[in-house]
């Protein structure tokens, strides 16, 4: 069953001002301040032209909207101090590979000269160390680029 409003009795220009200010969004709590109207007139007027809206709904809405807001801010946060905290570990590990690669190195030039198959095996320890070392560069600067990129959505 449809829902019939009553007629309601307003000066032809309060009507179009009326009108005009509620499809700009004004809330109908102003237009009825403005024009002189009752609330119930401009409820009317809103009903009539399908502009009416519930500002309980809107309201619950920018409500949603920001806890949303908060918690992506918490989650961005979060995964800001984990990026951080990945970026810490493998410049750790990128210290200690370096470590062990002087190490390799010089053991290579003692042992090196006095055994061939030493030397080969150094050598290719070497090169997977230094491998390793590149992988764990590239790493850190995705990891930094992100953490970047999270600073800057979470100054949003």
């Amino acid at each position: 069953m449809e829902k019939r409003s009553k007629k309601v009795k307003v000066h032809r220009e309060k009507f179009e001002r009326a009108v005009e200010l509620l499809e700009n969004g004004v809330s109908p709590r102003r237009v009825a301040k403005e024009l002189g109207l009752s609330l119930n007139q401009v409820y009317s007027i809103a009903e009539h032209l399908d502009i009416y809206l519930d500002l309980r709904e809107l309201e619950e809405e920018v409500t949603r909207l920001r806890k949303t807001r908060d918690q992506l801010r918490e989650e961005i946060a979060t995964m800001l101090r984990e990026v951080t905290s990945l970026i810490k570990v493998l410049k750790y590990f990128e210290a200690v590979v370096l470590a062990d690669l002087m190490e390799l190195e010089d053991l290579k030039k003692t042992y090196g000269a006095l055994n061939p198959r030493m030397a080969r095996m150094l050598f290719s320890l070497m090169e997977y160390y230094a491998r390793l070392l590149e992988e764990f560069e590239k790493n850190r600067k995705v990891l930094e680029d992100k953490a970047r990129r999270l600073e800057e959505i979470g100054k949003i």
